[in-house]
């Protein structure tokens, strides 16, 4: 957006350093199986980043679907919408080809083994080595006279006029007791699949039952919790592509 010539301003509701109290506002109930959600991603500049092992992987294009039997139509949006951004992001991210689907990586002589299509589906997964986006882009950011970074800044409220789909501002607290409210001509809620239902159900100023419900907009469909099982090995520290 920098480079598109905007001004934004971002919210970061964390410090340049991981802080326990701050991880403290990452946890929360949790129905099911036992997660640890304050390790489970970061409260700091750079965000979950700064941990992660730096896996990538797009949505499948059945991800965006209806899904009847949970009673839901579907995105808005199609895999196709979002693949310029996809391609984009995987430059962003220094990894190889924006190639998913593993006969191109079968072809190019990468041992990634199949299994039965009846009964499994083998999906590719990257793994970018540039991990640690708040140290990539921090004297970037530092520099440029169309950023404006607020640390300690936690997003409490979604500010409506009421109306769908209209937004008026952004509050925000820090622990010692300090707020601000933003206002800006657009708002982009990156605040994960946990967070974003988080704050929006926490924004009841117009609506009762929160944003995420006048918005027809759901937590029980944004999660960041993924069941898996490693059946075969991880092909680890090989450049390809």
């Amino acid at each position: 957006m920098i480079e598109q010539g905007r001004h934004v301003c971002l919210l970061e509701s964390g410090g340049l350093e991981a802080d326990e109290c701050m991880q403290d506002l990452a946890d929360g109930a949790f129905v099911g199986r036992a997660i640890d959600l304050r390790a489970e991603r970061r409260r700091q500049f750079g965000g979950t980043s700064t941990a992660w092992a730096g896996a990538c992987a797009p949505l499948s294009p059945s991800d965006f679907g209806p899904r009847p039997w949970v009673g839901l139509d579907g995105w808005p949006y199609t895999y196709n919408d979002l693949l310029p951004f996809y391609q984009k992001a995987q430059a962003m991210f220094d990894i190889g080809p924006f190639a998913y689907d593993p006969a191109y990586w079968l072809n190019a002589g990468q041992p990634i083994g199949t299994f039965d299509q009846d009964h499994l589906e083998t999906r590719i997964w990257q793994f970018s080595p540039r991990k640690n986006f708040g140290r990539a882009y921090h004297q970037r950011l530092k520099g440029s006279d169309k950023a404006f970074v607020l640390l300690n800044a936690t997003a409490t409220k979604i500010l409506s006029d009421g109306t769908a789909g209209s937004i008026i501002g952004i509050e925000a607290r820090s622990l010692d007791g300090r707020s601000a409210t933003i206002r800006a001509r657009l708002y982009v809620l990156a605040c994960g699949g946990i967070d974003n239902p988080r704050l929006l159900l926490l924004s009841r100023d117009r609506a009762t039952m929160g944003l995420a419900i006048t918005m027809v907009w759901s937590a029980d469909t944004l999660c960041s919790i993924h069941m898996s099982v490693q059946l075969r090995s991880t092909i680890h520290h090989r450049r390809v592509g």
